[in-house]
């Protein structure tokens, strides 16, 4: 469902305008010049959702400072994350490679992502809504070297910053990436995301509808519940979304990324292989039927969209010419 404008604040000082739109259960749906003064905001939310604003100030941990252009030596990086897709190793020799030239520690932000939940949990805010305010704060960070976690992109937020940074994301085969986020969380240690369901029962559950179509919910950018299932205009609109990307990469074509990536930054890659599933290779793919398959690969349509725009981007290149937003002067 469409955000529904229920409140506007409206906090203007000398050289900053914040206007925080409300949406139906305090979801955030736009903003706009996010340059923040805490005791400012604070006072002017003081009597809307209070301890939401706190709670998110105190995760952040970080004061909001609009980055000029282009930062100091050279652009940061964003890494948009999308889960099981080969992303924990890309993250590691990412944050490999920035720290061997001398980045510290401190200019690299990784989301935490059972962190994040909770918190929403606790504020009563939709996961992704929070998790936009989080990236839009680092976004705007000019300490900030690197970015990564488990975002979504979306445009009334992020459209704008993506031309300060070298963003980038890796997708891989929709029905692939399904299973094995399925068996990864069937099999996992922790609480956090854990299946219980076999595999049958499973694909009949909104859960396994809403994680097929991740790919959809994530390039949307539209700001809606991040719940909502994809509609046929959304997935048109995550296709178009994906052209705002420095490097957009598949997992089964990783060397073609990591030269892109290469030829976008200063900085080389040597990706290990890590996170993989705990699931033992006797269990994965025993319960899968072709009935179920086809069922996985109905659900998983939408998605598929998405990665072929993906692969198409791959295949174009050196070719390919990023879409930049219009900038009002």
């Amino acid at each position: 469902m469409p955000f529904a404008t229920v409140s506007t604040v409206n906090i203007i000082q000398p050289s900053t305008k914040l206007i925080l739109r409300w949406g139906v259960g305090g979801r955030i749906a736009t903003a706009a010049d996010r340059h923040i003064d805490d005791e400012h905001t604070l006072a002017a939310c003081k009597n809307r959702r209070q301890g939401t604003i706190f709670a998110v100030q105190r995760f952040m941990n970080q004061s909001i400072i609009k980055r000029s252009a282009v930062a100091p030596n050279g652009k940061p990086i964003l890494f948009l994350h999308v889960t099981k897709c080969g992303g924990t190793s890309l993250r590691s020799a990412l944050i490999h490679s920035l720290s061997s030239e001398g980045t510290s520690a401190a200019a690299l932000y990784q989301l935490d992502a059972v962190g994040s939940t909770a918190l929403a949990i606790k504020v009563g805010m939709d996961t992704f809504a929070l998790r936009d305010l989080l990236l839009t704060t680092q976004l705007n960070n000019r300490e900030i070297r690197f970015i990564a976690g488990h975002f979504r992109y979306t445009t009334a937020l992020h459209q704008d910053e993506m031309s300060d940074c070298t963003s980038i994301t890796i997708l891989r085969e929709p029905v692939d990436r399904f299973l094995s986020l399925f068996y990864y969380n069937s099999y996992k240690s922790i609480d956090y995301g854990r299946e219980s369901l076999p595999l049958e029962e499973y694909i009949t559950t909104p859960k396994a509808r809403r994680n097929a179509e991740d790919y959809v919910r994530i390039f949307r950018g539209n700001g809606v519940a991040h719940g909502d299932y994809a509609t046929e205009q959304e997935v048109q609109l995550a296709c178009d979304n994906l052209d705002y990307f420095s490097v957009v990469g598949c997992l089964d074509r990783i060397d073609e990324f990591v030269n892109a990536f290469e030829d976008a930054t200063t900085y080389s890659l040597d990706i290990p292989r890590l996170n993989t599933t705990p699931a033992p290779l006797t269990e994965r793919y025993a319960d899968l039927s072709s009935d179920i398959l086809s069922e996985i690969e109905r659900l998983c349509a939408p998605s598929v969209v998405v990665y072929q725009k993906a692969q198409r981007l791959v295949n174009a290149g050196s070719d390919r010419k990023v879409d930049r937003p219009q900038t009002s002067a």
